[in-house]
């Protein structure tokens, strides 16, 4: 077993997510439990959606037609991904195993894709919305 306490945690939750997506019933998936405790994912999720809401805030204000629909849907994707990650810690939580661990730990890896996701697609249309602004304001 691995001792928790002694590890760094934003780490082992990144490496929690990495070994959620594991094809195989292993013994590694016993970690994904150990290493998520429920405060520290609340903690990440809270600084990544605020992160997330702060470059969509640049992004709408640098905007001149605004991309109101890539916002709803950055948003929603956001929440999905945010909701299916957070499934296993909610089974760990509530102390109810559902019927098939292995599903559950799909749709969590498939959240985990959505907030890749919806993070990359961000990133991409901050930088392209900061290069078009400088190019506008150099001409």
């Amino acid at each position: 077993m691995i001792q928790s306490e002694n590890l760094p945690k934003g780490p082992a939750i990144v490496g929690a997510f990495l070994l959620s997506g594991c094809g195989q019933r292993s013994a590694l998936h016993d970690t994904f439990f150990v290493v998520t405790q429920p405060l520290e994912l609340i903690a990440s999720y809270l600084i990544l959606t605020v992160g997330l809401l702060a470059a969509w805030w640049v992004i709408l204000r640098l905007s001149d037609p605004k991309p109101r629909w890539v916002f709803f849907f950055a948003m929603g994707c956001l929440a999905s991904g945010l909701l299916l990650g957070s499934l296993p810690t909610l089974m760990l939580v509530t102390g109810v195993v559902w019927p098939s661990v292995v599903i559950i730990l799909q749709l969590a890896t498939l959240g985990g894709g959505l907030l890749g996701l919806v993070t990359l697609l961000t990133a991409a249309l901050f930088v392209w919305r900061l290069f078009a602004c400088l190019i506008d304001r150099l001409q």
